[in-house]
């Protein structure tokens, strides 16, 4: 099944987020979700609270998709399990799925953010 079938079914589908982020065999978690853009953004809220215990006197935390992408290789493993349309199975996606999803809604994030802005006219342009 393609990724767009998935992501287009009108049902959402059902998520299971698996994280390893140590060796150890105990730091193994899993989360689930009901939608992958739900998933996504608790991916990237793992991270802010990663920057919030590293950085506790800084009263924002920014990073770059970069950054992130970084912690998520640092990782032993992260993946996903998305329930496929029209069955009862799951079809595993890798970390680096994950990334391109990220990289997908911050590209779409910014482009939202963007078309909300006035556009800024030059004003030596105009004279």
């Amino acid at each position: 099944m393609s990724n767009s079938a998935i992501l287009t079914n009108s049902k959402m589908p059902h998520i299971y987020l698996l994280i390893h982020p140590k060796h150890e065999v105990i730091s193994r978690v899993y989360c689930t979700y009901d939608s992958i853009d739900k998933c996504l953004e608790a991916i990237c809220n793992i991270y802010e609270e990663h920057l919030k215990r590293v950085t506790p006197t800084m009263p924002t935390v920014t990073y770059d998709i970069m950054q992130l992408f970084d912690f998520l290789d640092s990782f032993v493993d992260i993946c996903c399990l998305v329930q496929q349309s029209g069955s009862k199975t799951y079809a595993p996606y890798s970390k680096d799925w994950l990334k391109d999803k990220i990289y997908e809604k911050f590209q779409k994030t910014a482009m939202q953010t963007m078309e909300k802005q006035p556009l800024e006219v030059d004003e030596q342009l105009s004279a």
